[in-house]
């Protein structure tokens, strides 16, 4: 399927793995808020927002990064060039294949699917796919190594609209500010101003990520939030415009 049916490559290998713009989806039927793009965010934020993440195929296995370093190279480039480009309507989506650690030296092939979009101070990342390519099998017509059809076996990028549970578990450290969008939203990964602008990756963790309703609120902070939740109980507001602003909110801490 040609990239003009989904946006604007912006890195392509194949047929399978790409970064590229493309139409926000929708949230609970509905046009979602509009990002915060273009936006300038460096790579060099990006690189050191990404490299809070960690992996764990199983929750009692060691956590290691979740991306490899060319494929923090590969990744910060690319999400600050489509950062740039987009609109207020645009995500930049992705699926790659990046190298997860094991013990004793060892690693695996692990594709990560992902849909990234900067919202008041924060930058969002949706994480779909999270596992090991398709296995490949022998193509029985001409005694080749080829990849098992997608089709069967497909790839996903994030959605708003749709939880994509892991078998894998994605941390970082408690102090990093990075949280999940909420408890019931463990794809749904935000990266405040602290995460941008960390000077170093976060010491490798297993440990889960704190969600956004977890942060500990001031006084003030409380209080816009009750009125914003009055807005919305009293329907002067859309649940969809209650959330956005709540994270605009939420980012400044």
């Amino acid at each position: 399927m040609s990239s003009s049916s989904y946006g604007e490559d912006i890195w392509s290998r194949g047929s399978d793995y790409f970064i590229r713009l493309e139409a926000q989806d929708t949230l609970r039927n509905q046009t979602p808020p509009r990002n915060n793009h273009p936006h300038s965010l460096s790579k060099e934020s990006i690189r050191q927002a990404l490299s809070l993440l960690y992996y764990a195929p199983a929750s009692d296995d060691e956590a290691t990064p979740l991306f490899a370093e060319q494929t923090l190279d590969l990744l910060s480039v690319a999400l600050h060039n489509g950062l740039r480009e987009a609109s207020p309507t645009q995500d930049v989506t992705f699926l790659i294949e990046t190298w997860h650690e094991l013990f004793l030296g060892l690693s695996e092939a692990l594709v990560v699917g992902g849909r990234a979009f900067f919202v008041g101070d924060s930058l969002q990342l949706i994480i779909g796919t999270l596992r090991s390519p398709n296995r490949r099998s022998l193509s029985e017509a001409e005694g080749q190594v080829v990849n098992k059809d997608t089709r069967l076996h497909p790839y996903f990028i994030g959605y708003r609209d749709k939880r994509i549970r892991h078998k894998g578990v994605v941390s970082a450290e408690a102090n990093s500010g990075v949280y999940t969008a909420s408890s019931n939203r463990r794809d749904w990964l935000v990266f405040t101003p602290a995460a941008l602008g960390r000077g170093k990756a976060a010491e490798k963790s297993s440990a889960t990520m704190p969600s956004i309703e977890d942060m500990e609120l001031t006084p003030s902070v409380r209080k816009r939030l009750e009125a914003l939740k009055k807005l919305r109980d009293d329907e002067l507001i859309s649940d969809d415009d209650f959330q956005q602003k709540k994270r605009d909110i939420l980012s400044d801490l």
